[in-house]
């Protein structure tokens, strides 16, 4: 009898493992817009988890591990028979790219990973927070989209002053003060005048209390 049981036992150790190896997870399906580094990074994460049994992987527990990606918004996780694990994944979209080696993400969060294939604004502040830059920002792109304006990158001067480089390359200055005030008038200005120059545009100096000192390839006016 005691025979019998150390068989029985024993059959019934190998039949489990027969049957957890059958259902090992066999591929991890991710489904979201992401960068090659983002994938990248996510695979790495996910490493650990590819030889879990289907039926009792821990989804929190795969959640969990990739909290620690900081430009992953959401994800969520479910089981695809037979052996099948999808995640779907949402990611914080990219607002500007921060003094040269961090993301901004739209709700002011730091991004950081390698390069990424987009073109995206330069934001850069030596003395103001990320959050605070990207409120500057928010209010220059503003103004700048009224006159369909497409910046490229917005940089804090000394004594606070910022520098707004447009597109293809000529660039306003700004005393910190009054900046709505300022750009109303910067705007009412680039349309009744320098709209026609822009193409020999270099430079618009807006830090006078009442004129625009312009900069152009060919003379300063």
């Amino acid at each position: 009898m005691q025979r019998f049981s150390i068989v029985f036992f024993l059959a019934l150790v190998a039949f489990s493992t027969f049957a957890v190896n059958k259902l090992r997870i066999e591929k991890i399906i991710v489904v979201g817009d992401l960068f090659p580094i983002q994938r990248e990074q996510l695979e790495s994460n996910l490493v650990h988890f590819q030889n879990k049994n289907f039926l009792f992987v821990n989804f929190s527990e795969m959640e969990k591990s990739l909290e620690a990606l900081s430009w992953l918004d959401t994800v969520r996780v479910k089981r695809v028979w037979p052996r099948k694990i999808k995640l779907q994944i949402e990611k914080n979209s990219l607002i500007a790219r921060w003094n040269n080696e961090a993301y901004l993400s739209s709700n002011g969060d730091l991004i950081y990973m390698g390069e990424v294939p987009h073109n995206l604004p330069s934001l850069r502040s030596n003395g103001r927070s990320a959050r605070e830059s990207l409120e500057h920002f928010r209010l220059f792109q503003q103004y700048a989209k009224r006159e369909g304006l497409d910046m490229m990158e917005l940089a804090e001067e000394d004594f606070g002053d910022w520098r707004i480089t447009f597109e293809p390359g000529w660039h306003l200055l700004l005393r910190s003060d009054s900046l709505e005030e300022k750009m109303e008038s910067f705007l009412e200005v680039y349309s009744r005048t320098l709209k026609q120059k822009e193409a020999t545009l270099i430079s618009v100096d807006g830090r006078y209390d009442s004129s625009y000192a312009v900069q152009l390839s060919s003379s300063i006016n």
